[in-house]
């Protein structure tokens, strides 16, 4: 078979909107569940309301089709990226836009009038935003986990103990029925053991131990020096071998075998983790010197084959994170704390780096009756957690798509150009998506006749005025505490206005052959 290059896009906007009408049936208070096949068919569905999981989990066997919902896809990710929530919000944007616009009739000068539309809303959005408190991150949480105010609750505590740029974690606790906040004191690392031979709790899947070396190394082999080092550090107590930790600059998969040959012919009890950085070779070193602050190791080198060993009281590997907890730390490092913090420019990095000297987080351990109930939970907490996060910089707004109703309807620009005229009133339009969708998922429709039942239209007069799907009524959703983040909004527009208009220019579609195919 040839290429296939093609120029009906059916199929392509076909597998786009099919993810978008997935993902928006489970927007707002009354927004419906996703059940999601589990790849290993042992395992039971998966139940859950968040957008990216879902979006994530569509598939199909025609390509094209397979092409815009990875595209789809895409702009949920882009999202999730830049605000931590309002991925189901963008894909409920994207499906406005492309409803409601032709490819025929598309062309430069109506992607102008979109992002003149988009630019508006910007303003629209900056305006009404007002700065957080607690008690708004509460019901932030709280609207983002679909209205739990338990879930919202537990979140501002976890965030109460680490500040808000700090670290709160959360994981499944399928043994425990409640979901609890947990202080965790240590050192954590973004990166697991790198292979599952090195767990040795089985029933926990991960790799622990206390009393442990912390040994962080550089470019070597496992040669003769590295085995006697290790054979060389026992425990004084008992004569046992002393569990050791060792953290890689680059994954090296001989490296890898060569130690857990090792590991198995010795009886030892060591884990192999790689240090956070990829490709960048700056961030790696800060890791490597900021665990031997903190472990009251020797400083990285680069002509040292590896770094003396650290220490660290208790030690707890997971498949995709490290714990490394101390009972006291040096002088060193609480200068090293002090020198950060005065720092002329606290960035997003700097901020980062003394949190993980520090070595304080909150983790939110998730309990429930089933896992079913827990993997659905967990959903909805780790939202409420990015949500909270996006919240704090840009504030707040009305929730349920009601500001977005006021900015629409104080949207009067016109232009001589009657295609920018278009672009800009679909911008217009598309933000009454959101509340539109909130109210089919609610089972409740627009009516302008008869009873004259309109939901809109003291949205649009007032400030703050919308549908409350919880109570099905019209009410003030600033004092039911139905809001959203400015940032979350402002950032899942700009996705899908970009997602779209990529989608609108898109002709030309490019397939390889299918060779196992006659």
């Amino acid at each position: 078979m040839e290429n296939l290059q093609i120029d009906n896009n059916k199929l392509f906007y076909k597998g786009y909107l099919a993810v978008c009408d997935a993902v928006s049936k489970t927007l707002g208070g009354e927004g419906k569940l996703a059940l999601l096949e589990n790849a290993n068919i042992n395992l039971a569905p998966r139940l859950t309301k968040d957008g990216v999981s879902v979006a994530e989990s569509v598939r199909f066997s025609n390509k094209f089709e397979n092409f815009g919902a990875l595209q789809a896809i895409s702009a949920a990710a882009r999202t999730l990226e830049k605000a931590g929530d309002n991925t189901t919000t963008a894909l409920v944007f994207a499906q406005g836009f492309l409803r409601n616009m032709k490819q025929s009739k598309f062309n430069k000068k109506v992607e102008a009038g979109i992002e003149h539309g988009y630019l508006e809303v910007l303003e629209g959005l900056k305006s009404l935003a007002k700065p957080v408190d607690r008690e708004m991150l509460i019901k932030v949480a709280t609207t983002s986990a679909n209205n739990d105010s338990k879930i919202g609750e537990c979140i501002l505590e976890a965030f109460d103990m680490v500040g808000y740029d700090g670290i709160v974690n959360v994981e499944k606790d399928y043994e425990a029925s409640e979901t609890k906040v947990i202080t965790q004191s240590g050192m954590k690392i973004d990166k697991g053991y790198l292979s599952p031979f090195f767990i040795n709790n089985q029933a926990k899947a991960t790799w622990e131990a206390e009393d442990v070396l912390v040994v962080g190394l550089a470019t070597w082999q496992m040669d003769n020096t590295i085995l006697e080092f290790i054979a060389k550090n026992r425990r004084r107590e008992d004569g046992n071998l002393q569990p050791i930790l060792f953290l890689m600059e680059k994954e090296n998969l001989d490296v890898r075998d060569k130690l857990l040959e090792f590991v198995e012919s010795n009886k030892l009890n060591c884990c192999l983790v790689i240090v956070p950085g990829g490709h960048s070779e700056f961030v790696t070193v800060t890791y490597l010197k900021d665990l031997a602050l903190y472990t009251d190791g020797i400083e990285y080198s680069p002509k040292d084959s590896f770094i003396d060993a650290g220490y660290a009281d208790k030690v707890v590997v997971t498949y995709d994170k490290t714990l490394i907890t101390r009972s006291t730390v040096s002088e060193s490092l609480e200068a090293k704390i002090s020198e950060l913090q005065s720092s002329d420019k606290l960035d997003k990095d700097t901020k980062q780096r003394i949190q993980r000297l520090q070595g304080t987080s909150a983790m939110i351990s998730v309990g429930g009756n089933s896992i079913g109930s827990i993997d659905e939970i967990y959903d909805r907490v780790d939202d409420a957690i990015r949500a909270v996060k996006s919240a704090v910089p840009e504030g707040y707004i009305a929730g349920g798509g009601s500001s977005l109703l006021y900015i629409s309807h104080r949207m009067n620009q016109t232009f001589r150009n009657s295609d920018m005229q278009l672009g800009y009133n679909l911008v217009k339009k598309i933000l009454e998506e959101p509340a539109r969708r909130i109210l089919l998922n609610a089972n409740r429709k627009q009516k302008r006749w008869f009873w004259e039942k309109d939901y809109f239209e003291r949205g649009r007069a007032n400030y703050g005025m919308g549908y409350n799907a919880k109570s099905d009524s019209v009410s003030n959703l600033l004092d039911d505490g139905i809001i959203d983040s400015a940032k979350a909004i402002r950032v899942a527009l700009g996705s899908a206005k970009d997602s779209a208009v990529n989608m609108l220019l898109t002709n030309v579609i490019v397939t390889f052959p299918d060779y196992d195919k006659k």
